[in-house]
C-alpha cells in the first residue's frame, strides 16, 4: 500500500517539483509505525477540521500545521482529536473541543473563548495592517465555530 499524491499533501511533504513528485511514494506501514497508531488515528481529525469533501474549510490554514501539531504532541489539539474520534461524544463536548481545537489553529490565547480571540486577532491585524483586513482571514465566530465542528465531526 502507498501513499498517493493527496496523502502526501495531508503529511506536509511537499515537493519542489511534479517530476520529483511522482517518483516518489511512501509505504503506509512504515509511515504508521514511525508516526504511531495514535498519531495516524488522530491525523483524520487534523484533516476533517481543516476542511475536507464534507466539511467547510478554515481560510488561511494549510493541512500541514495539523500534522505539526500532532507530531508535536500539542496537549489541546490532541484531546479534541480524542473527543472528535470517540463515537458517543455529546455535542456540548464537540463544540467545546472543537472550540478549542481552532483556537489554537490560528494561535490564540488557549484559555480565552473564541469571540475574544477574533476580536485580538483582528486587532492585531488592524495595527500591523496596511491594507483592508478581510474578515475570511480571522477565525470563526463561536456560532459558526460550532456549526463547523457539527459538520466535522458527523
Amino acid at each position: 500500500m502507498y501513499f498517493d499524491l493527496i496523502d502526501r499533501r495531508l503529511l506536509g511533504m511537499h515537493y519542489k517539483s511534479w517530476e520529483y513528485y511522482a517518483r516518489k511514494s511512501w509505504n503506509i506501514k512504515e509511515m504508521r509505525q514511525k508516526m504511531g497508531a495514535i498519531t495516524c488515528r488522530r491525523m483524520l481529525f487534523g484533516h476533517a477540521i481543516l476542511g475536507c469533501d464534507t466539511a467547510s474549510r478554515l481560510y488561511g490554514i494549510g493541512k500541514g500545521l495539523a500534522v505539526k501539531l500532532l507530531v508535536a504532541d500539542d496537549e489541546d489539539f490532541n484531546d479534541a482529536a480524542d473527543i472528535f474520534l470517540r463515537k458517543n461524544a455529546t455535542k456540548k463536548e464537540i463544540a467545546a473541543a472543537g472550540e478549542k481545537a481552532i483556537i489554537v489553529l490560528y494561535g490564540g490565547h488557549r484559555n480565552v473563548n473564541i469571540n475574544e480571540n477574533r476580536y485580538d486577532i483582528f486587532k492585531r491585524k488592524v495595527s500591523t495592517s496596511t491594507n483592508f483586513v478581510h474578515p475570511k482571514s480571522l477565525p470563526p465566530t463561536a456560532s459558526a465555530c460550532k456549526q463547523h465542528c457539527f459538520r466535522v465531526y458527523h
